[in-house]
């Protein structure tokens, strides 16, 4: 279980830098699964939750973030209309 707990953001981070220049549009659902991920481990692992529940306080305040920045909105209307 420890393992997958790092598994699961470097698996994130390497899709976000698969590309040379990486998409708005990807960074959403990459960053969805990451935190699914957590919350499913937690579940899975509760001695693991004070640890995950840290990492997830970060990501809460980054989707905060891009809630409130419409250029999230545009990138994602865009991109969905390109692929």
């Amino acid at each position: 279980m420890t393992t997958h707990l790092y598994q699961v953001p470097h698996c994130a981070q390497q899709a976000m830098s698969a590309e040379s220049t990486p998409l708005l549009g990807d960074a959403v659902p990459i960053f969805r699964e990451l935190i699914d991920s957590w919350e499913k481990t937690m579940k899975a692992a509760p001695s693991l939750t004070p640890f995950l529940e840290l990492g997830l306080t970060w990501t809460s305040k980054y989707t905060d973030r891009m809630n409130n920045t419409m250029a999230y909105a545009v990138a994602m209307c865009q991109y969905h209309e390109f692929k």
